[in-house]
């Protein structure tokens, strides 16, 4: 695979790619108001 699959850790806050167990969380959160329509993130409708 070409895309590196390291996690970067520091002292308050773990970076780490997305997985499809993440899916439930994201949506979750994509539903907390209409994101998906600022001008300036890339979030999908839910």
């Amino acid at each position: 695979m070409w895309i590196n699959e390291d996690v970067l850790q520091g002292e308050a806050v773990i970076l780490e790619p997305l997985t499809l167990e993440d899916t439930d969380a994201y949506i979750k959160v994509s539903e907390d108001g209409d994101v998906w329509k600022l001008w300036y993130t890339t979030v999908p409708k839910p």
